[in-house]
């Protein structure tokens, strides 16, 4: 089933944390919320890219190297 942004608010399908693909920011924490590398997240995670036309080259080079679901917002 293909992941949407109303599938997530109807299933309140959520992570709370921000992804970086920095390795020095991983393991800290932004807002008060921990920070991850993409690598750490599986396939059973999604993940919003809310980057407006930058989005789908993100979530192109996401899907070759990460296993998360990912969502253009």
């Amino acid at each position: 089933m293909p992941v949407t942004p109303n599938h997530l608010l109807q299933r309140s399908l959520c992570k709370h944390c921000f992804v970086d693909e920095n390795p020095a920011r991983a393991g800290t924490s932004f807002y008060g919320k921990p920070v991850m590398h993409p690598r750490d997240l599986t396939a059973d995670d999604v993940l919003l890219l809310p980057y407006g036309d930058t989005a789908r080259a993100i979530r192109q080079k996401f899907e070759r190297l990460y296993r998360a679901r990912l969502v253009e917002i």
